[in-house]
């Protein structure tokens, strides 16, 4: 990103019904990105672990397999993953020093069977499950 739209992103205050909001690089940059990689990619959960989870590359993403235990592991700015499988889908943060909300680094989150998670990543070691 050059110094001005770094700048500009910086700077870029959101207006929503009711409040005024500011949102920085990093939530601008997701934004952007989402707008270039909207068709979702079908997965195959694999792996029961950080190391051998299926990585996602796809921002938007739907896992039609899944074994019991298995897993996929989040992008490292954001992922939004459809549960269409027969087991609950484990989604792993995508560095071991990563975690989602406080349940510690490299532990990943259930999605159950027909559920949907929408995961941000603010920092490189800081995401959150929508």
């Amino acid at each position: 990103m050059t110094d001005a739209a770094q700048s500009i992103a910086n700077n870029l205050t959101a207006f929503a019904p009711g409040q005024n909001s500011t949102i920085g690089s990093q939530q601008f940059r997701n934004l952007s990105l989402s707008a270039h990689n909207i068709v979702p990619s079908l997965v195959s959960a694999a792996g029961t672990n950080l190391a051998t989870a299926t990585v996602l590359t796809a921002h938007s993403n739907i896992v039609t397999v899944c074994a019991s235990g298995a897993g996929v592991v989040a992008r490292s700015d954001f992922s939004v993953v459809y549960n269409r499988a027969s087991n609950a889908v484990l989604v792993y943060p995508y560095a071991s020093g990563a975690q989602f909300e406080s349940y510690g680094n490299g532990n990943p989150v259930s999605i159950p069977v027909g559920g949907k998670a929408e995961i941000y990543m603010t920092s490189p070691t800081q995401g959150y499950v929508g």
